[in-house]
């Protein structure tokens, strides 16, 4: 698509020239002497391309001092705002962007863009953010995205050239207040999850440090642990550390291969699948059977160490990134260990272990076997460890059981934009005021 063609639009719809109709600024740059990490007297704000995500976070700022009044009102966040990622070095984030509600004391940084509506552009703040945020205009910034050495920029002359189409000022308000409100929804449903994410790390904290049997407590390497459990090195209730298979991605099979990116929060979750020929040999060794535990043993700093049970019987095997824990049942459950060392715990103590690789980190079943764990132990430890695990498996449903709700709101998010933003379904602006929600 050339950059001055427009979504597609209903006849009675106007179009505008991006270059013309919106006002565009740049942010703020300094030298590394005028940064500061905290807050500092006389220094003022501003946010950098983590804070642009979903929305606009605020919880990590920089402090800049010994600017100028004139840059600092220039490079302020304003209210009615758009504030976009203008340079990155992942392409895909080229153009995000997030709505300014109000008037702030912060600035904005260099490798961002604010833009805003011209007063007399008749178009609306609201409207043109929830276009620049439609998957098409994001999809045509980041591919028309330029640079060189890892870095990419938009492209300023390929986005003022977009045209932008809008219906009457009307409309545009109740568009907004319609994508508002489905916003809302799905912030009360992450809202909901996080909740259960955080009561769940909660309990797991309590479980793995007082047990379920109200004994008292002793102090030990890994801190305070009922007084009849033992700490005990991974190695010690692990048979075998296995090591998944090395296989060329590009031959497609029947056989699913997990990979890293499929630890995600203690779970194996059995999405974005690669499909493997695999011998018969080779399927019978590797083939995952349901609560085994994986763990993966390279990426970033923030996702090496993280720990997946799989829970499910659909057929399948494991990448070598990945390792396989093949517990000792008369000493470990494997629910139990899975749950103990997906914990917040263990996996500050697993990280410990991390060595730096060319481009990511690195921990070997060596050293996952030296971790210290605390394990119920004698004639009833196995089954105290099944009433921890069966706890722990019941508040992980309660979690998951949240997660259809924000995916489906999600996508519903997703269609509508594509609707209400092409005028494939029309908004009465009568019906969706906000005298009429009242």
């Amino acid at each position: 698509m050339k950059p001055t063609d427009a979504l597609p639009h209903p006849a009675d719809w106007n179009t505008a020239v991006v270059g013309d109709s919106i006002d565009i600024k740049r942010g703020v740059s300094w030298s590394k002497e005028q940064e500061h990490a905290t807050a500092y007297d006389g220094a003022v704000p501003v946010i950098g391309i983590s804070n642009v995500q979903e929305r606009l976070e605020l919880d990590k700022l920089l402090w800049l001092s010994g600017l100028k009044e004139k840059v600092i009102e220039q490079k302020r966040v304003e209210k009615g705002w758009s504030v976009m990622v203008g340079s990155n070095g992942n392409r895909q984030r080229i153009g995000n962007a997030v709505f300014v509600e109000q008037d702030a004391e912060f600035l904005f940084a260099s490798f961002l863009l604010a833009a805003k509506p011209k007063i007399d552009s008749a178009i609306i703040p609201e409207f043109f953010y929830r276009w620049l945020r439609s998957e098409q205009v994001q999809s045509y910034l980041s591919a028309s995205s330029e640079g060189s050495t890892g870095l990419s920029n938009l492209s300023h002359s390929f986005f003022r050239k977009m045209a932008i189409a809008f219906p009457d000022t009307h409309e545009q308000a109740a568009i907004a207040r319609v994508l508002d409100a489905v916003d809302a929804a799905i912030d009360r449903a992450r809202e909901v999850a996080t909740q259960a994410t955080e009561v769940k790390r909660a309990l797991a904290q309590e479980l793995f440090s007082k047990g379920t049997r109200g004994e008292p407590q002793k102090k030990s390497p890994v801190g305070f642990i009922p007084k009849s459990w033992e700490v005990k090195p991974v190695n010690a209730v692990v048979t075998n550390f296995e090591y998944g298979l090395s296989l060329p991605m590009h031959l497609k099979g029947a056989t699913p291969i997990l990979r890293m990116g499929n630890i995600q929060q203690g779970d194996v979750v059995m999405d974005e699948l690669k499909y493997v020929t695999i011998s018969r040999a080779l399927l019978d060794r590797y083939l995952l059977k349901r609560g085994d535990v994986l763990f993966n043993r390279t990426n970033s700093q923030e996702l090496v160490g993280k720990v997946g049970i799989y829970r499910s019987d659909v057929p399948a095997v494991f990448a070598s990134y990945l390792i396989r824990l093949h517990a000792d049942a008369e000493l470990v459950d494997k629910y139990y260990l899975g749950q103990l060392l997906n914990s917040y715990n263990a996996q500050c103590r697993i990280k410990r272990f991390a060595t730096p690789g060319v481009q990511q980190v690195n921990i070997n079943a060596k050293n996952l076997g030296k971790v210290l764990i605390p394990v119920p132990v004698g004639s009833t430890g196995v089954g105290e460890q099944r009433e921890i695990a069966a706890m722990l498996e019941a508040a992980d449903a309660k979690r998951r059981a949240h997660e259809p709700v924000t995916a489906a709101l999600a996508q519903l998010k997703k269609s509508l934009m594509h609707d209400l933003l092409t005028g494939a379904v029309r908004v009465n602006p009568a019906l969706c005021s906000s005298e009429a929600a009242a």
